[in-house]
């Protein structure tokens, strides 16, 4: 409910992903990227623990797809945690 919408621009290795929040659900305080190409971090879905007591949404790349820290853990998949919201 945070993105609005998504597009992709640039070609090769100059690609960016250009998003647009959603007016509604503007109440982003912060974000943190947890997983950077130095330093991946990976977790299996017994240790995608809650961001700030509930309130933030961690995403995570599964095998399955990129999906939030609640549904890996409900379909018992882990992954790379790619960053938090909160």
């Amino acid at each position: 409910g945070f993105i609005k919408a998504a597009e992709r621009k640039g070609k090769g290795y100059k690609r960016i992903v250009s998003i647009i929040l959603n007016p509604e659900e503007s109440r982003i305080h912060g974000i943190k990227i947890v997983s950077t190409p130095a330093r991946r971090i990976y977790k299996g879905y017994k240790d995608l623990h809650s961001v700030r007591q509930g309130f933030g949404v961690s995403i995570v790349s599964t095998s399955r797809g990129v999906m939030t820290g609640e549904e890996a853990r409900r379909a018992k998949v882990g992954g790379q945690i790619l960053f938090e919201v909160w």
